[in-house]
This record gives C-alpha cells, structure tokens and sequence, in this order.
C-alpha cells in the first residue's frame, strides 16, 4: 500500500486540531456547529434547493 500523500496528512492533523478544541468532545462539535448554522440561517442550503424537481417523464420514456 501506498504511503499518504501530503493532502491526506493535512486532512488528519486539521481534523485533530478541531477535534482537540472540542476535547475530543463530538457532541460539543456538534452542538456549534448547529449554532453556526442557526447564526447563518440564510446561507445553510436546504436538498429543496440544490436538487431541482424533474420534469414528468413521457410514457415513452418509463
């Protein structure tokens, strides 16, 4: 197997960095990260919409 590479070992240490502001804590992550979305209210996306509705299908098409 190959070694990771330099983004993968990024990836790792900012995740434990965070995960180390938290004490490790994921329900503590959890709950700010909830706060943030409740202070930022207008820019959290919903699937509503990001996934617009599909056109009705032609009987052809089924």
């Amino acid at each position: 197997m190959i070694g990771d590479g330099p983004i993968v070992a990024e990836v790792r240490e900012r995740r434990h960095s965070i995960s180390e502001q938290f004490r490790h804590d994921l329900a503590a992550y959890a709950k700010h990260l909830k706060e943030i979305e409740d202070r930022y209210r207008s820019r959290v996306v919903s699937q509503l919409t990001v996934v617009a509705e599909r056109p009705p299908q032609r009987r052809d098409e089924l």
